[in-house]
């Protein structure tokens, strides 16, 4: 999938706010893991000297709401998306918490320009598979004694829906064997990979498994089409088939008195020792600051 497809992929799904909270809810809703994945992550951090944090993929500030009570009054938390729509979402998040926000709408490529050692913490949470190339820019901004939270799926994330919606696609015409755009960017970064994938960059790096799966009764079917047709851009991204076509074939196969048990095993990387030295200015070390109040460390 090249970045013009990814990106294709990201709006068709993520550019609409309400639409976005909603899939939020569903899995809240659904999971038979009623802990919150992001308070599992930072009860296991120390934040006492937190005071600049970066919210990598932030969307609409889910993670706002988990730092609250955490980090003192007046931390400056700095999100970054694609879509400039999460701007006032994430922003009202941030001052709901008494933190100082600030958001930039130019996706995960900004953090180039962001100064050596800037952040105390950063967060990532199911983000990180669309921009792994960015782990060294990552390690570089993370500050000696920070910690960088990666949050992802296992190899195994949403199986069976991806297991139906390949079989009603044979069914139209589509090659069984063609994997699906969700398969392709989920395997970019995961629970098996991700150590790997991290290992370069931090010195330490301890892993907390999420075991968790969502559980939609035959009463709740209208719910799990409802999150199919959120996901559905990354199942059928450069098909011929519509979202609603496949809903249907997939409501038809749903049988009334059926359970519909979706796989979503995650695991947190808690990472830290930064190893910025294997990673390469871009710029020769001419960085703008576009963060206002954060400056090189001296």
């Amino acid at each position: 999938m090249n970045p013009f497809q990814l990106h294709a992929c990201l709006a068709e799904a993520f550019r609409n706010v309400e639409r976005h909270r909603d899939a939020a809810d569903l899995i809240r809703e659904y999971s038979v893991n009623r802990r919150n994945i992001r308070e599992v992550a930072l009860d296991a951090v120390d934040l006492g000297d937190c005071r600049q944090v970066l919210d990598l993929g932030s969307g609409f500030g889910p993670f706002i709401d988990v730092l609250k009570g955490r980090l003192a009054p007046g931390t400056r938390v700095t999100g970054v998306d694609v879509f400039g729509d999460y701007g006032a979402p994430f922003l009202s998040a941030c001052r709901d918490a008494g933190f100082q926000g600030n958001f930039l709408k130019e996706g995960a490529s900004v953090i180039e320009t962001f100064p050596e050692r800037a952040f105390d913490l950063i967060v990532c949470s199911y983000s990180l598979y669309f921009f792994p190339d960015r782990v060294p820019d990552i390690s570089r901004t993370l500050s000696d004694v920070g910690t960088f939270i990666a949050i992802t799926h296992d190899r195994n994330n949403m199986r069976e829906l991806i297991s139906t919606v390949k079989a009603i696609l044979a069914e139209l015409g589509h090659r069984p064997d063609d994997p699906l755009p969700v398969e392709n960017i989920l395997g970019r970064f995961t629970a098996e990979n991700g150590r790997a994938l991290l290992q370069p960059w931090f010195g330490e790096i301890r892993a907390i498994d999420y075991p968790n799966a969502l559980v939609f009764e035959a009463e709740s079917q209208p719910q799990l089409l409802r999150y199919f047709r959120f996901k559905s851009p990354f199942f059928l991204h450069g098909t011929a088939f519509t979202t609603e076509t496949v809903a249907r074939h997939l409501e038809a196969r749903l049988r009334p008195r059926d359970r519909f048990v979706l796989s979503k095993n995650d695991r947190i990387f808690l990472c830290s020792s930064p190893r910025p030295g294997n990673a390469s200015r871009p710029d020769g070390g001419n960085t703008r600051n576009p963060l206002g109040a954060i400056q090189a460390p001296v």
